[in-house]
């Protein structure tokens, strides 16, 4: 339904309204499939050429203009280096806009961009680990950025500019990797994660580092910062590593996850996380807090763990959602099995709302041949948010065990519940019940204007396949979002509402 608020106020007592009627406006389909099926969004050289491929794709989408930018690393000739590219997509009909953007220039490789939208600016951040010479001979792992017009994808600022200073200049002992990036548009500003290594003196410790951005030219506000427990709690051999990040415009604040492997507690795998001041940087609330509980803690470490989390928040909730797959037997499923889980955290205290929700039944509940991997998570306008990720599952069609495509799933995070069609599907890679074909690492974002969601994957195809295979290119796919009477009332704006009269 949408909604007329008439100008005329009424007096009642010493309380002053304004009358809104209910305007009958058709609802979307939540979780329908809207544009083209399972559209090509990149080119990487020739079909049917894997060494022309291209991966790890994520998605941010513009508040105004219908538009999302996609960013992946792949090659566009045989010989060249792994690179950064990126294309526009118009949201009102899965269109690309403009030709394919090539965006970092790396002397060794660019790979796992990350991207997020600064609505002030009207940009694009894009941020990507880089092995690069920075003078002197020495190849160096470090995070670089570039800043894109939202319009016209045409880079700004400094070119391939550098985002992490870890270690000293020219020591490969150090490097950097997994940058995650997240917006405020309160502060105007970008905040970029990254897992750092410092492999000195026979040791190899991994912790999480920040760093802020001004979002209308790029450059760096303070300095890199640890924020996980360097040589502590959260560190080890193996460390802490996958960072995510999402920005609470409510309080203005962000949370970091990541994953973490301990030795003091859990079952050696968890999701921890750290809530910084939007304005400074500075760490508030709980040092390193745990999120994600797998197994029981000091049984069996190893045996049971967490990868991959993701993060978004929910503002018609007030609640950030934290994702993750899980390798574990909770009652009453009892056997051990790969699939994703959320946990709800109140925005403003850090507090876990609730208990963890297991997401997905991939093949059923007990069913161990089948999983869920790599979920990522995007929240609209009011409490609904959708999760994506890889599986494998049966009962669609002619699907078998080992046939990778991107299932989805609605979340509401007021009522901390599923809604909608249940792990439905949303790529179709191929002939179904063929195995040689497969959907990965899927990626989400919300587009405002439409309430639309943008999920993007890599993939290889039967349309590409002419004569190998494993040439894998970018697809995406729309879907409808909005969850049943979110209208203006509901999402804090008025966009959705009527301007007529009933």
């Amino acid at each position: 339904m949408g909604s007329l608020c008439i100008g005329r106020m009424i007096r009642l007592g010493f309380v002053v309204v304004s009358v809104c009627f209910l305007t009958a406006v058709a609802p979307a389909v939540t979780g329908s499939e809207v544009g083209p099926d399972d559209f090509r969004i990149s080119l990487m050289g020739t079909s049917a050429n894997p060494l022309t491929s291209g991966y790890d794709t994520e998605v941010a989408c513009r508040s105004v203009g219908n538009e999302c930018l996609a960013v992946w690393n792949g090659k566009n000739v045989e010989t060249d280096p792994t690179q950064v590219f990126g294309q526009r997509i118009d949201m009102t009909s899965g269109a690309l806009l403009g030709s394919m953007i090539s965006i970092s220039a790396m002397s060794g490789y660019g790979q796992r961009p990350d991207v997020a939208y600064d609505p002030a600016s009207d940009r694009y951040l894009v941020a990507w680990e880089g092995n690069h010479d920075l003078g002197g001979g020495q190849i160096e792992y470090e995070v670089f950025g570039q800043l894109l017009d939202a319009a016209t994808g045409v880079e700004v600022g400094d070119d391939d500019f550098r985002i992490s200073y870890f270690g000293p200049g020219g020591d490969t002992n150090y490097g950097c990797e997994e940058p995650k990036v997240a917006n405020s548009p309160v502060q105007g500003e970008f905040l970029v994660v990254w897992a750092a290594s410092d492999s000195t003196g026979g040791n190899f410790l991994r912790d999480i580092l920040v760093q802020r951005l001004d979002a209308g030219t790029g450059s760096l506000v303070g300095v890199n910062n640890v924020i996980s427990g360097y040589a502590g709690a959260a560190s080890s051999s193996d460390g802490a590593r996958l960072p995510d990040v999402a920005h609470d415009p409510i309080h203005d604040e962000y949370l970091v996850v990541w994953q973490a492997a301990i030795s003091a507690e859990g079952t050696g795998y968890e999701v921890f996380g750290q809530r910084l001041d939007g304005a400074t940087g500075v760490e508030i609330g709980a040092d390193d807090f745990r999120i994600s509980i797998t197994g029981d803690d000091n049984v069996a470490p190893g045996v049971r763990w967490v990868n991959f989390p993701d993060v978004a928040f929910a503002s018609g909730s007030n609640r950030f959602v934290v994702v993750w797959e899980a390798l574990d037997d909770p009652e009453p499923f009892m056997d051990l099995e790969t699939e994703i889980y959320l946990q709800a955290i109140a925005g403003g205290s850090g507090a876990l709302v609730g208990d963890r929700v297991r997401l997905s039944d991939m093949g059923g509940l007990g069913a161990v041949a089948y999983g869920a991997f790599l979920s990522s998570v995007a929240c609209g306008q009011g409490p609904e948010c959708l999760v994506v990720w890889t599986g494998d599952e049966t009962g669609y069609g002619g699907l078998v065990n080992d046939e990778y495509e991107i299932f989805a799933q609605f979340f509401d995070a007021d009522a901390l519940s599923e809604f909608g069609a249940n792990d439905f599907r949303l790529s179709t890679m191929g002939p179904d019940g063929n195995t040689a074909y497969g959907a990965f690492t899927p990626a989400v974002a919300f587009s405002p204007e439409l309430s639309r969601f943008l999920t993007a994957w890599d993939g290889d195809n039967d349309e590409q396949l002419l004569e190998a295979d494993d040439d894998f290119d970018i697809w995406g796919q729309m879907v409808e979002g909005g969850l049943i009477f979110q209208d203006g009332f509901e999402s804090a704006g008025t966009g959705q509402w009527s301007d007529t009269a009933p």
